[in-house]
Parts: C-alpha cells; structure tokens; sequence
C-alpha cells in the first residue's frame, strides 16, 4: 500500500507538470494566433496596429500605414517610409521616398523620381534605373525604362528586353503585354503565345484572365481558350471560383460556368475572400455571402478583404477591422 502511494506521488507530479506545459503551449498558440493578422488603426491622425482580438499591438505613431505583405508592413515618419514586422520592430529604416508592398522577397521603392527594389534586409537588389515598377510575380517584375515596358529578375538582369507601351504581371507563366494598340500574351521567355490579340486584359486568376473583346469583357483560361462569354461592361479576377462583372451601371458575380451566379444590383463590388466580398451600395460598402446575400450592411468608407477571418475598414475617420459577423474588433476610447 505504501509502495502505490510512493508510485501515485511521481505520477501527480508528471500530470501536475503535464497541465502546465499543455498551458503554456495554448498560451503561446493563442499569442501566435493573435499577432498573425494585423490591420492597422488610426487615432489622433497616427496610425498604428490592432490583433485580431483588437488588442493594440503596434502604439499609433506613424503619419501612414499599410496592410502586411509578406509578413512586413510600409509605414511613415514625416515624410520617409520603413517597414515593420508583426511585432512592430523596425526591421528596415524609415528612408525611403516611397514604397510598394513586398512580393517574393522583395519592395519597389522610390529614390528622387527613379525605382528600384530592396529585399527583406534592405539591400538594394535592382539599381533604381526605372521610371516606374510592378511587383515581382513569378519571378519576374515589369518595369519601364525610357518610355518602354520590359522585365527585371530578382537581381536586376533584364530579362525581357524594355520594348512595350506597357506590360503587366505574370501569373502561371504567362503576361499581358502591348507592344501597339493590342495586348498579346508571352511567356517568361518572350515569346507569345498563340496568336490571340485583346483590347485590354487582366493578370491571370485562378488560371482565368479578363479580356476585353469587340468592347465586351469575357475570361479565358491559360490555354487562351475562351471559357465565359464576352458580354460585360468590365470584369475583374476571378476569387473563389467567381469573378465580379458589371453589366450597365451594376455589378454581380459570375462562375467559371459562364453563368451569372448573383444578379448584377450593386454599385461596385470586389473580390471574394474568405467566402465573403466587399460590395458597394451607394456611397458605402458592405460584404456579401456567396449567396449574394447582404451579411454585414454597408456602413464602410472602405472596405477590404477578408484574411484570417478580419477585414480592414475605414467608417470616417475610424479604421478598424471587422469579423466575419460584422463586430469591429477595435474602436478608440477617445478621439
């Protein structure tokens, strides 16, 4: 009898010391959790950074302020801009004229009137020789250089020579590029593909671009095979297996069914995330279910996408997120 209860004290200690660090564990997922989606807030013209459980994680402090992408965030101090991590360290000085969000490792920025980019260590990996840049995709970014479009890899060499009015970005290795009045598609090695020539057309989504033909906007696939009839006033990517359309003055959805799967009755309207858009009616915007049904009425000056379940909005000088049941995760107890 003794000798159980010499063997029950080890175990009791063991499950005691089990209970903690099952404990400590949830507590550091929690904290992970939390800081895993910022949205920025601003208070007294300073902005800063909330969690998803609205706990202020970065003081306002800065004069501007971007969403994360790729885990950094733009930010401003009078008139120069730096990025900061999740946490709000400073991990790339406020010194530059101004920035783009970082794709792929790396950020076009400005110095005087010319781009170039930086990585994440703040080094500068294409010299700043363009009059204007997009962001890396797939490798490879569009830039413009004495008044023609070409592209750069991530350590500056021209990989396409600069010789387009203008080019836009690739996307499961094919881009738009118009090297007259038409755009035509290429691959990464410059050469186009197929013979198809568009009025004007969309980076590819969900392996479907926008094209706009005979004044009418359809999608085709990467194959430039088409797959939705062109018969919208403009169409924008397609997210989440449908694609907002405007027919006349208003916007619905359409599938990759080529069928209209909410009616066009909104004023504008943006892509799904998350199961969820941002659609205007009249002057605010609000967010819709895949129904098309209204499940958080419009009240926003702005209103963004839906990541990790938080969506970024301004409703007048208040920026916040909001959830998915449309509570604001953060509001300022003074102004």
């Amino acid at each position: 009898m003794n000798q159980t209860k010499g063997a029950e004290r080890p175990m009791k200690a063991f499950l005691a010391l089990l209970s903690l660090l099952i404990l400590f564990g949830l507590a550091a997922c929690q904290s992970k959790t939390d800081n895993s989606r910022l949205v920025p807030i601003k208070l007294k013209n300073k902005y800063g950074y909330v969690n998803a459980t609205g706990t202020v994680v970065v003081e306002p402090e800065y004069t501007d302020a971007t969403e994360f992408y790729d885990g950094l965030a733009a930010v401003r101090e009078k008139y120069l801009y730096g990025y900061i991590d999740s946490t709000g360290r400073m991990v790339l000085a406020a010194k530059l004229g101004s920035t783009r969000r970082f794709s792929e490792g790396h950020a076009a920025f400005t110095s005087g009137l010319s781009y170039g980019f930086i990585d994440r260590a703040g080094d500068i990996s294409v010299k700043t020789e363009y009059s204007a840049a997009e962001d890396f995709s797939n490798g490879l970014a569009a830039v413009k250089y004495q008044d023609k479009w070409g592209y750069v890899d991530t350590i500056g060499q021209i990989k396409i020579s600069p010789k387009y009015k203008y080019a836009k970005s690739f996307k499961y290795g094919l881009a738009w590029v118009r090297p007259d009045s038409e755009y035509i598609c290429i691959t990464k090695k410059g050469e186009q593909k197929g013979r198809l020539k568009v009025q004007d057309a969309s980076e590819f989504s969900e392996k479907l671009s926008a094209v706009k033909l005979t004044d009418k906007w359809g999608y085709i696939d990467t194959s430039l095979k088409l797959v939705v009839r062109p018969r919208f006033d403009y169409g924008r990517a397609f997210s989440e297996g449908m694609a907002a359309v405007r027919v006349g003055a208003k916007w619905g959805y359409v599938s990759t069914s080529d069928c209209l799967a909410i009616a066009p009755s909104f004023d504008d309207a943006l892509e799904f995330s998350e199961e969820r858009a941002a659609v205007r009616v009249g002057a605010k915007w609000g967010y819709i279910d895949r129904t098309g049904k209204l499940v958080i009425q419009p009240r926003f000056d702005y209103a963004g996408k839906f990541i990790k379940g938080i969506a970024s909005i301004r409703d007048g000088k208040l920026w916040s997120g909001v959830t998915k049941s449309g509570t604001l995760i953060w509001e300022p107890k003074e102004e």
